[in-house]
C-alpha cells in the first residue's frame, strides 16, 4: 500500500505547502483580472481540500508529487519581472529563511547531479530535467546548450526504460 509519513516528512509536507501557498497567493494578486484571480481562488482551494485529505497527509508518494509541484512554480517563477521577483524572494525569505535562488541552486546542483550520473532515476528528475532543458536553452549561458543537449538524452533514455518497464508489466498482466 502506501508508505507512510515519519515525522520528519509530515514536516516537509508542511513546509511544500506553506511553500505553494505562499508563492500562489503572490501570482494571484499580481492578477488585475478578477476572472483570473478567481479561477486561481479556486485552484487553492482545490489544492487546500487536497492537503487536508489522508492521502496527502500520510502518503509518502503524494510529498513526491508535491515537490513535483513546487518545481514547476519555482520553474513559473522564472518568468516574473525582476522587480516581482525580488518581492516574493523578500517574502519567502522572510517566511522560510530561503528563496527562490536558493531554490534554483538546488535545483542546478541536482541537475549537475543527474548530468554527472547519465542518468534520470525518478519521475521527479525526469520532469526537473525536463523544465531545466527549456531553461538553460533559455538564459544561454556557457555550456549551458551542451548540458540542455545532454539532458535531451537523458529524458530520452529514461522515456524508453519506462516503456519497456510498462510493457513487460502489461505481458506479464496477460498471463
Amino acid at each position: 500500500m502506501f508508505d507512510r509519513l515519519n515525522e520528519m516528512n509530515q514536516e516537509q509536507l508542511q513546509v511544500v505547502r506553506d511553500w505553494f501557498f505562499t508563492v500562489s497567493k503572490f501570482y494571484r494578486d499580481l492578477d488585475p483580472d478578477p476572472i483570473m484571480r478567481g479561477y486561481r481562488d479556486e485552484f487553492m482551494i482545490f489544492m487546500k481540500d487536497l492537503f487536508e485529505e489522508k492521502i496527502f497527509r500520510g502518503n509518502k508518494t503524494a510529498l513526491k508529487g508535491l515537490k513535483m509541484v513546487i518545481n514547476d512554480l519555482i520553474d513559473i517563477c522564472r518568468s516574473l519581472s525582476p522587480t516581482d521577483r525580488k518581492r516574493l524572494n523578500d517574502i519567502l525569505r522572510e517566511k522560510f529563511g530561503y528563496d527562490l535562488n536558493d531554490a534554483d541552486k538546488k535545483q542546478a546542483k541536482k541537475i549537475e547531479t543527474i548530468l554527472t550520473r547519465g542518468k534520470l532515476r525518478s519521475d521527479i528528475e525526469y520532469y526537473l530535467a525536463k523544465e531545466w532543458v527549456d531553461h538553460l536553452l533559455w538564459s544561454g549561458g556557457a555550456g549551458d546548450e551542451e548540458k540542455a543537449r545532454r539532458l535531451d538524452e537523458l529524458l530520452g533514455e529514461y522515456e524508453q526504460r519506462v516503456a519497456a518497464k510498462m510493457e513487460k508489466a502489461s505481458k506479464r498482466k496477460e498471463e
